[in-house]
């Protein structure tokens, strides 16, 4: 699983349940869908476990710099926030921060 997301994305940390991945040089908020959608393509797929195959159920938040916060903490609970609706909204989901939520 960390080597389908390191694939994806490259020296992404993955610890217990929950990780951040920060992207750099994005042009558009649609790029940050794209990549979304392809963590969650690869995610989504059935893992072998040991002798046992298994399916994850995840959720993804998404902050974008500056326009929804000016400092790395802020950025991260927005992002948060956001994977907190997508979790409200059912699992295997993405929702991008929005202001509103605060």
């Amino acid at each position: 699983m960390q080597q389908k997301l390191h694939i994806l994305i490259q020296g992404s940390l993955i610890v217990l349940d929950e990780f951040l991945i920060l992207l750099e040089e994005i042009s558009s908020v649609e790029d940050v869908k794209l990549v979304a959608e392809k963590i969650m393509g690869a995610m989504s797929v059935a893992h072998l476990l040991g002798n046992i195959e298994k399916t994850i159920s995840f959720s993804i938040g998404a902050a974008v710099y500056p326009d929804d916060a000016a400092d790395e903490e802020r950025l991260t609970q927005c992002a948060d926030q956001a994977m907190y609706l997508a979790k409200g909204s059912g699992r295997n989901n993405f929702k991008f921060y929005q202001n509103e939520q605060a």
